[in-house]
């Protein structure tokens, strides 16, 4: 599940001269792909904004299995809550992509609210957009089939282009992130394999066309 990617991002938000600033005091971070940014229940408490690359962010079930909430693309933030709240990550960010992110401190990000009043509205009005767009996304996904809900999923991981590429993913992995059987998985993956969508392997599912599997969501 993703925020609506239609969505402005924080920094488009903001006015040209804060925008400026929050790039100045921000300190730029790169990550390797599938590197780990931080853990659920870490301590950190500063705002990141990806700047280019993908950020997945997942989080532990009752069982200990990781479960995908959402994909970030350029321009989404995330560490809001702690920053705001206090309370430690809640959940843990991955490197989907290799990834470019702006890096703002709680004293730093203080800092700019401090000078620049109207970042406090920017900042309410990015987290009610963010919980609207979530709980829109959630409901949405509850009405697709696990067919649909798989398309979605590997679209998500995979990059814009090329149109034909491989994923390294299993189905248990899939399952977990979409809260469903492994069964279910499987069964939708056989018939995207029937209808010429995908090719499967050990740890590996081949995309044959982005296009057409842009046709089941």
């Amino acid at each position: 599940m993703k925020p609506d990617v239609g969505r402005l991002g924080l920094l488009d938000m903001l006015e040209p001269s804060v925008r400026a600033d929050f790039l100045r005091h921000g300190r730029e971070v790169f990550h390797a792909a599938g590197a780990v940014i931080h853990r659920e229940g870490d301590a950190d408490r500063a705002l990141e904004v990806v700047v280019d690359g993908r950020v997945a962010l997942s989080r532990l079930d009752e069982q200990g299995y990781e479960v995908q909430a959402w994909v970030l693309e350029p321009g989404d933030s995330f560490g809001e809550i702690p920053l705001l709240t206090g309370r430690p990550r809640t959940h843990m960010a991955v490197a989907v992509t290799a990834v470019r992110l702006l890096r703002l401190t709680q004293e730093q990000f203080i800092d700019l609210l401090d000078r620049h009043v109207g970042l406090r509205d920017v900042m309410m009005s990015s987290l009610a957009g963010m919980l609207a767009d979530l709980a829109d996304a959630y409901d949405r996904v509850q009405r697709l089939s696990v067919a649909q809900r798989v398309s979605r999923h590997l679209l998500q991981l995979a990059a814009p282009a090329p149109d034909r590429q491989v994923l390294a993913v299993g189905q248990g992995e899939i399952a977990r992130a979409l809260n469903v059987t492994r069964e279910a998985v499987a069964g939708a993956l056989r018939q995207m394999r029937a209808d010429g969508l995908v090719e499967t392997g050990y740890r590996a599912i081949t995309l044959l066309s982005l296009q057409k599997l842009r046709g089941l969501r």
